[in-house]
């Protein structure tokens, strides 16, 4: 899976923001934090913001803050803000270098269709506080954050009343 840096990078800020959510922060301050250029911390606010995901207040005392609570944020609204939808139903067309591509023998747009769909429904159970209760955790105890995933987010299942499946608990004891 290909993740763009400015979706990496679009994530890192809404963590900033989303670990001091009452906290309003200055574009300078987050470029400092990431290790970003204020040039580039500016377009993300800039499509996050479209995306109703931060807001913004000019002046001396303004700055930027998450418009909703970390739990109403998902990763795949954040993706999708950032660099758009996963999957285009135009995938095809865009290969097919001016041939008229026949929908109904083409075995590959099902294929990306299936692997989107299973992708997008892992990003919309995960959300920014749970992202921030596995922080610390490790890249290599990380997978063990996404194990937590109920076994029918990946298949398609139903997966009961909880949401998102995510068992903080389990975080937390790898710490």
């Amino acid at each position: 899976m290909k993740v763009s840096p400015l979706e990496e990078y679009g994530l890192r800020c809404l963590l900033c923001l989303a670990r001091e959510a009452e906290t309003t922060w200055g574009i300078e301050a987050i470029a400092r934090r990431e290790g970003l250029s204020k040039a580039y911390v500016a377009k993300i606010v800039m499509l996050l913001r479209r995306a109703g995901l931060v807001e913004s207040t000019r002046g001396r005392l303004g700055g930027i803050r998450l418009s909703l609570a970390p739990q109403d944020i998902s990763v795949a609204r954040v993706l999708e803000a950032l660099d758009g939808p996963l999957y285009r139903a135009t995938v095809c067309q865009d290969f097919a270098h001016g041939l008229t591509c026949d929908l109904s023998y083409c075995s590959i747009r099902g294929l990306w269709e299936e692997v989107a769909s299973s992708v997008n429904r892992v990003l919309e159970t995960r959300t920014l506080r749970d992202l921030l209760r596995c922080e610390g955790s490790g890249s290599s105890k990380g997978s063990a954050c996404a194990s937590t995933l109920p076994s029918g987010v990946a298949s398609g299942a139903p997966h009961g009343d909880d949401r998102t499946g995510f068992d903080a608990k389990r975080c937390d004891s790898e710490k």
